[in-house]
């Protein structure tokens, strides 16, 4: 997670790839989710805040769990300012 908010792009590839095969994102996890807030930070890396905040609609039910896709979600709001 750190190395994709530092946006390094040849990790950030290989985490995607990696995602996409292992996890879908229609998976439902009984866990927080960290799929969505990293699909997120990717989602900002790319300069796409709308779709950030799509992709993290997901984890809206554990947001009292954990509170990274709620900073995530404020980051892609003040992006798309």
């Amino acid at each position: 997670m750190i190395l994709l908010l530092l946006s390094r792009s040849t990790v950030e590839v290989s985490w995607r790839g990696e995602m996409d095969q292992n996890s879908p994102s229609t998976t439902r996890q009984t866990s927080p989710q960290p799929l969505p807030t990293i699909r997120a930070q990717l989602s900002l890396n790319h300069k796409d805040p709308l779709k950030a905040v799509e992709v993290l609609r997901v984890a809206a039910p554990y947001e009292l769990a954990t509170l990274y896709p709620v900073y995530m979600r404020g980051l892609a709001y003040l992006a798309a300012q």
